[in-house]
């Protein structure tokens, strides 16, 4: 799989080497770096991106989630409040806001943020974790442990469908190889 992300990379820079005020080109620049685990050169594409279109709500959800991996909750928020204020009903960022508010200490802005999120996007599993681990630290030991429960499930669940398409793929990638042998 790292592979494929390299060369999504090499095909990602060879675009915006042709497409330089391309926007998206960036974005996806971006993203797979981000991917490679990258993060000072998937920021720069991201950066980019928003100069070339302020409108780039995904670029901005991604520098929060790198300010976020990096430690840097301020500047996370900031990101995740940016992408709130367009839009009110993105999952990712709401999920976010909750994480940083349980980073603080801030527990019930968590709660709220959590539970927004889930509402948006009933099946996001790391939102129903911070969600039971923000109960547990509320003392509400019941919620804690049912939305522990869920996550857990929910996680099987998304790691089963990952097994399913990643075994469909192979098999696609088999099939085309199979109709089209490399010559000698």
């Amino acid at each position: 799989a790292n592979g494929e992300i390299l060369q999504a990379e090499s095909l990602f820079r060879r675009y915006v080497e042709l497409r330089p005020q391309d926007a998206t080109g960036h974005y996806g620049l971006g993203y797979t770096l981000a991917l490679l685990k990258r993060g000072a050169e998937a920021v720069r594409s991201f950066e980019r991106s928003l100069e070339l279109r302020r409108d780039q709500t995904e670029s901005q959800y991604q520098l929060g989630l790198l300010a976020h991996a990096e430690g840097d909750m301020g500047r996370a928020a900031e990101w995740y409040e940016k992408v709130l204020a367009r839009y009110t009903a993105h999952a990712g960022a709401l999920s976010g806001m909750g994480l940083v508010h349980f980073n603080r200490k801030q527990y019930e802005l968590a709660l709220n943020y959590l539970e927004r999120a889930i509402a948006v996007e009933p099946s996001l599993a790391k939102a129903h974790y911070h969600l039971g681990l923000t109960h547990a630290r509320l003392g509400n030991k019941q919620a804690a442990t049912t939305e522990l429960e869920l996550a857990a499930r929910l996680e099987q669940e998304q790691k089963a469908k990952r097994r399913v398409i990643l075994r469909l793929l192979e098999n696609e990638s088999q099939g085309r190889q199979s109709q089209n042998p490399v010559k000698p």
